[in-house]
């Protein structure tokens, strides 16, 4: 049989090391919640390994102590795979919890062996059969979300493997401790390799959301909250592979913003843009993917669902820029834009219909600016249409 004293420093080790490591990325990461869960999970883990291996055969207390514990680190290791996806826990997981807790106060620790192990073998398979249900249904199509749905049904599919064992091979007297009898070995082994896999695959899940968290920070313009350039691309790559269909193109340049830098200085001109932001956003941001360019010019890829309301929605757009209004040095400064829109033709590629809808913002330009003109395109011919007349 495994000798016991290797199980003491190898499966505690492991589980401590791996709550220091996870605290420190949550420290090193500004409190990850993910990591602040999964090190709680192995701290417990840790220390319910250590007192189960130094519990004296007969201390059913004991015992019940550290079958709490259990059930504590697999509601605090799911509590780290839920937050990621920004999900509760489920109900039946936390209902299961009042099986260690109430069992023996309630019906004393002389009760049956059998009814006891089976008992909480169903508990702890509720449990994580209901977490890997509530992740299932949040997922995403990330492969790092199918790795923690398979561990945990790992862990799941355990659990029912330790009742067929139990009822197969083990009998009311034969239960002993660690690695002495076939259950505990099966116990013990599938403990150690689900928290193995737990925590390499929680470790893997931190690292993806923390590469992705700093990507997604990448393509936003720090000054308006907006989509920048590389959200732009990310918006025409993720088209090109059919995860979102454009239905047309709204490009907006604000109209002789030069000079509110000249009069005002850069400070006040920032200030204009974050409130020409917040209005577009307000009016049109839930269309589609809005995105700052740089400097004045803003561009918004609107989703085909909206795409028989586009000349509505530019409309609105130079509409909300005109409305931006604001205190200070500029009180008093009525904004107003350029806009060009095109609504994509059936087969047509979304660089054609950027070129099209950049094309109709210097025609309204050339119009004198302050005003919203499209441009469709048909039988090779395109053709400019103002939508509404210059502001007076």
């Amino acid at each position: 049989m495994i000798d016991s004293a290797i199980f003491l420093l190898v499966v505690p080790g492991f589980f401590l090391v791996l709550a220091l490591i996870l605290a420190l990325l949550a420290i090193e990461d500004r409190g990850r919640k993910s990591a602040i869960w999964g090190a709680a999970a192995f701290l417990v883990a840790g220390i319910g390994a250590i007192v189960d291996l130094f519990r004296p055969p007969g201390d059913e207390w004991l015992k019940w102590l550290t079958l709490t514990i259990h059930f504590a680190t697999l509601l605090l290791l799911s509590k780290a795979f839920l937050v990621r996806k920004r999900s509760p826990l489920p109900g039946p997981a936390i209902a299961t919890l009042a099986i260690p807790i109430l069992y023996f106060p309630l019906f004393g620790v002389d009760h049956s062996e059998n009814t006891r192990t089976i008992a909480v073998q169903i508990a702890a398979f509720i449990l994580t059969a209901s977490v890997v249900w509530q992740l299932v249904r949040t997922r995403g199509d990330a492969l790092i979300d199918k790795i923690a749905i398979a561990v945990l049904g790992f862990g799941s599919v355990t659990y029912l493997v330790r009742i067929f064992v139990f009822g197969a091979f083990v009998t009311e007297d034969s239960a002993g401790r660690f690695f002495d009898d076939t259950y505990n070995i099966v116990f013990h082994l599938t403990s150690a390799a689900f928290g193995l896999l737990a925590g390499l695959a929680l470790l893997v899940a931190i690292g993806v959301d923390t590469v992705l968290e700093h990507a997604r920070k990448s393509a936003i313009d720090p000054l308006t909250g907006l989509g920048n350039r590389r959200a732009l691309d990310d918006a025409i790559d993720m088209e090109g592979r059919r995860k979102w269909r454009c239905g047309g193109v709204i490009a907006i340049d604000m109209d002789h913003f030069k000079s509110v830098n000249d009069r005002f200085g850069h400070p006040e001109g920032d200030r204009l843009l974050v409130a020409v932001a917040k209005a577009l956003e307000k009016r049109i941001g839930e269309c589609g993917h809005l995105c700052r360019l740089g400097g004045e010019e803003f561009m918004a890829l609107i989703e085909q669902e909206h795409k028989e309301r586009l000349e509505e929605l530019a409309v609105a757009a130079h509409e909300a820029i005109g409305d931006v209004s604001l205190d200070g040095p500029l009180a008093g400064y009525q904004p107003s834009a350029s806009v060009g829109f095109h609504v994509r033709n059936a087969g047509a590629t979304l660089t054609e219909a950027m070129r099209l809808a950049d094309q109709a913002l210097y025609r309204a330009k050339g119009l004198g600016r302050d005003c919203v003109v499209g441009a469709r395109h048909a039988n090779g011919v395109t053709v400019m249409t103002e939508a509404l007349e210059k502001s007076a």
